[in-house]
């Protein structure tokens, strides 16, 4: 008859009930995990987090990079045991300017980026901010060897190879390597939520160190 749909055949309706199917399976698995995701994929995780109904939470991130921010803290005295006394102040420093950096940080990179024309409120660089910090949480295993055998391995001669002084320079390396990568991971995810190029995400996040960096140069 002219004008009216011919019905679906069985094998075209199994195709699209499948297709319905997968679409409902995968409104409903969960998204993956920013922990994991963030080392190799900080746009496509940062931008997963902000534009999520629930945004996750950060706060066992901040927690955990806060004792690894102040393990850097830790001084040795001369003997190479740690001393107390010397490392309280750098420890309470070294945990206070990391949760600095979530609670006021996000606000100066919002200013710095809304000059450079960016696009994100504080909310949004605050979960880049406190998910960039991974990284810092994973060098708490490398700072465990590092303070354990560095100053064992400061009295070895330079001409000499222990497995001491090995442990302690790969905890070390370990350290640095997380910091370096926390840094990546942060100026990729302002490039997201700014809708910048990675120039101007990297200048949004030097920029505000600029007049603490004039100062110390200045004291």
């Amino acid at each position: 008859m002219i004008g009216q749909a011919k019905p679906l055949r069985a094998a075209e309706l199994a195709v699209l009930q499948s297709a319905a199917m997968t679409t409902d399976t995968l409104a409903l698995m969960p998204a993956p995990s920013p922990w994991r995701t963030v080392w190799f994929s900080p746009r496509l995780t940062i931008r997963r987090i902000v534009d999520a109904v629930e945004r996750p939470s950060f706060v066992l991130v901040v927690a955990l990079a806060c004792v690894s921010s102040a393990l850097g803290g830790v001084q040795q005295d001369e003997t190479g045991a740690i001393s107390a006394s010397a490392s309280t102040m750098p420890v309470i420093v070294g945990g206070l300017q990391l949760v600095f950096g979530v609670l006021i940080g996000p606000f100066i990179l919002a200013f710095v980026g809304g000059i450079l024309g960016g696009e994100a409120d504080p909310a949004e660089l605050r979960h880049a901010v406190a998910w960039s910090y991974v990284p810092t949480v994973v060098a708490l295993v490398f700072w465990i060897p590092a303070l354990i055998f560095l100053p064992g391995a400061a009295e070895i001669a330079a001409d000499e190879y222990s497995g001491t002084a090995i442990v302690a320079v790969l905890g070390v390396i370990g350290v640095l390597a997380c910091g370096v990568w926390s840094i990546v991971i942060l100026i990729a995810m302002v490039a997201e939520v700014q809708r910048f190029s990675v120039i101007k995400a990297i200048a949004n996040v030097a920029l505000p160190g600029v007049p603490f960096l004039l100062l110390s140069l200045l004291t």
